[in-house]
C-alpha cells in the first residue's frame, strides 16, 4: 500500500500548489535483504504499517527477510532521502526475532507517497505474531500457532497447522485448510473460514460470515451481516441480528438466535433450537427434536425425526413429517400440520388444519376453523378440540370413541353411527361410536360441528 501525506496550502498559494502538482513525480526504491538464524522455540514477531506482508515457510532454521522500500516525491533527491531514512530493524532476543519498520518522526510534508513491502520466509514450526495496519497480510504453510492483527487490509491464512488467532478491521479475513482451532475477530470485513480440522469461533459486526467444513464445532456471533454455515461437525451456535442465517449439513446439534433476519436450517444431525423475531424460519431434515421460538414471522418445518415445538405470532405455522408430537403455540396465525405422531395446537384468529395425525389431538382455537384428520390405530388416541365463531370438522380413522359434542348457534352433523345417550338436540350430542374406549370431545360456539369418516 502507498501511504500519501499532503499538507493543505494557504489560499494565496493555490496557484503554486496546482503548478507543482502538474510537475512529473520522481520515484525511488531500495531493498533490504537479511537472513537470520532462528533457534528452536523462538517466535517471529513483526510490527509494520503502510505495506503488504507475505509470509512463506520451509523446513529450514533461519528467517529470510526481503523488504522493498518505495518512495514517490516531487523530486529525486527528496525521494532518495526519505527512502534512506526508512529503517528495517531486525533484533533477535532470547525468545523472539523482532522485525520492525521504523519511519522518521517527520515525514516529507509535500505530496509524498511511500510503502514498504515484506516477503519473509521462516521455519514452518516457529510461532508467529504480526501487528500490521494499512496493508494486506498473507500467511501460508505455517505449522505453528499464530496471532495476527491487521487493519485496513485483507488478511489471509492458508494451509496451516496449529491454533490461529486472526484479528482485522475494514478488510477481509480468510482462513483456509488449517489443522487446528481458528479464532477470528473482525469489525467491518467479511469473514471466510473453510476446511478447518478443528473448531471455528468468529466475532464480527457489519459484514458477512461464511464457515464451511469445520470439523469440531462452530461458534459465530455477528450483528449486521449474513451468516452461512455448511458441512460442519460438532455443536454449532450462531447469534446474529439484522442479517439472515443459513445452516446446511450440520453434523451435530444446532442453536440459532437471530433478530430481524430469516433463519434456514437444513439437514441437521442433532437437536435444533431457534430463537428469532421478524424473520421467517425454515427447518428441514432434522435428525432430532426441534424447538423454535419466533414472533412476527412464519415457521415451516419438515422431516423432523423427534418432537417439534413451535411458538410464534402473526405468522403461519406449517409442519409435516414430524416423527414425534407437534406442539404449536400461535396467535393471529394459521396452523397446518400433516404426518405427525400427535398434535397439540393453541392459536387464535387463524385456521387449524391437521391431517394424518397418528397420535392424540388437542386444539384450542378462537375465531378460527379447525379441521383434524386422525390416522390413529391400535391404542387409544383421544381428540379434544375447542373453537369459536367458526366450524369444527373431524375425520376419524377408527370407530371407537366416546363422543361429547356441544355448540351454540350451529348444527352438529355425523356420518358415523352413534349410540346416543340422554337428550339430544341440534347443538348437543352425547354418545358412543363402537366400544367408546377413546374420548372425542368437541366444543364450539357460533359454529357447526361435523364428525366424518376418514
Amino acid at each position: 500500500m502507498i501511504r500519501r501525506i499532503s499538507r493543505m496550502a494557504a489560499p494565496i498559494c493555490l496557484g503554486l500548489v496546482w503548478a507543482g502538482a502538474a510537475q512529473p513525480r520522481q520515484e525511488y526504491s531500495r531493498t533490504v535483504d537479511r537472513t537470520i538464524p532462528l533457534r528452536s522455540g523462538q517466535r517471529v514477531f513483526i510490527e509494520h504499517k503502510f505495506g503488504q506482508i507475505d509470509i512463506h515457510t520451509n523446513s529450514g532454521s533461519s528467517v529470510a527477510v526481503h523488504a522493498e522500500i518505495k518512495v514517490s516525491a516531487g523530486n529525486a533527491a527528496e525521494a532518495k532521502d526519505l527512502a534512506g531514512r526508512i529503517d528495517i530493524q531486525i533484533d533477535p532476543t532470547s525468545s523472539d526475532l523482532i522485525i520492525r519498520t521504523h519511519y522518521p518522526d517527520r515525514m516529507q510534508t509535500h505530496d509524498t507517497s511511500f510503502s514498504v513491502q515484506y516477503e519473509i520466509t521462516m521455519p514452518e514450526n516457529s510461532p508467529l505474531e504480526i501487528r500490521n495496519s494499512y496493508g494486506p497480510v498473507h500467511v501460508s504453510g505455517l505449522k505453528a500457532s499464530s496471532t495476527i492483527n491487521d487493519s485496513y487490509g485483507e488478511l489471509t491464512f492458508h494451509d496451516g497447522h496449529g491454533v490461529q488467532h486472526l484479528f482485522n478491521a475494514f478488510g477481509l479475513v480468510e482462513a483456509k485448510n488449517n489443522r487446528g482451532d481458528v479464532f477470528i475477530e473482525s469489525s467491518y470485513g467479511t469473514v471466510n473460514a473453510s476446511d478447518i480440522d478443528g473448531a471455528v469461533e468468529v466475532r464480527d459486526r457489519f459484514a458477512a460470515v461464511t464457515v464451511a467444513n469445520a470439523s469440531k464445532g462452530v461458534d459465530v456471533v455477528n450483528s449486521t451481516g449474513n451468516v452461512d454455515v455448511s458441512g460442519c461437525g460438532g455443536p454449532a451456535s450462531v447469534k446474529s441480528s439484522f442479517g439472515s442465517v443459513a445452516v446446511r449439513n450440520q453434523k451435530g446439534r444446532l442453536s440459532v438466535s437471530n433478530g430481524h433476519g430469516g433463519v434456514e436450517a437444513t439437514d441437521v444431525d442433532g437437536e435444533l433450537t431457534v430463537v428469532n423475531s421478524f424473520g421467517r424460519v425454515v427447518a428441514s431434515d432434522v435428525h432430532g427434536p426441534a424447538r423454535i421460538q419466533s414472533s412476527n414471522s412464519s415457521v415451516t418445518v419438515r422431516g423432523i425425526k423427534g418432537d417439534a415445538s413451535i411458538k410464534t405470532s402473526f405468522g403461519t405455522v406449517e409442519a409435516s413429517e414430524v416423527g414425534g408430537v407437534l406442539t404449536v403455540d400461535n396467535s393471529n396465525g394459521a396452523v397446518r400440520g400433516s404426518e405427525t405422531r400427535g398434535a397439540q395446537v393453541n392459536t387464535s384468529f387463524g385456521s387449524v388444519v391437521l391431517d394424518d395425525v397418528s397420535g392424540a389431538i388437542q386444539v384450542e382455537n378462537q375465531h378460527g376453523s379447525v379441521e383434524a384428520g386422525s390416522s390413529a390405530s391400535g391404542a387409544c388416541q383421544p381428540i379434544q378440540i375447542r373453537t369459536s365463531f367458526s366450524s369444527i370438522r373431524v375425520r376419524l380413522n377408527r370407530e371407537n370413541y366416546r363422543v361429547t359434542a356441544r355448540t351454540s348457534f350451529g348444527r352438529i352433523k355425523t356420518d358415523l353411527p352413534i349410540s346416543v345417550s340422554g337428550i339430544t338436540s341440534n347443538d348437543e350430542l352425547n354418545g358412543v361410536i363402537g366400544s367408546g374406549a377413546c374420548e372425542l370431545k368437541l366444543t364450539n360456539s357460533n359454529g357447526s360441528i361435523e364428525i366424518l369418516k376418514r
